[in-house]
């Protein structure tokens, strides 16, 4: 799985704020990914 290309389908429920590394927040998208098909590989 680690060479895998995907594609997923999500939903947004809302965002997620984390505190990062240097001492600041950074707040992203929360999804519920629906379904994930298998596209290709890098490898």
């Amino acid at each position: 799985m680690a060479d895998d290309l995907f594609t997923a389908e999500t939903t947004v429920t809302g965002s997620l704020t984390y505190d990062t590394s240097i001492g600041g927040s950074a707040t992203v998208p929360q999804l519920l990914i629906t379904k994930i098909t298998i596209t290709g590989s890098t490898a």
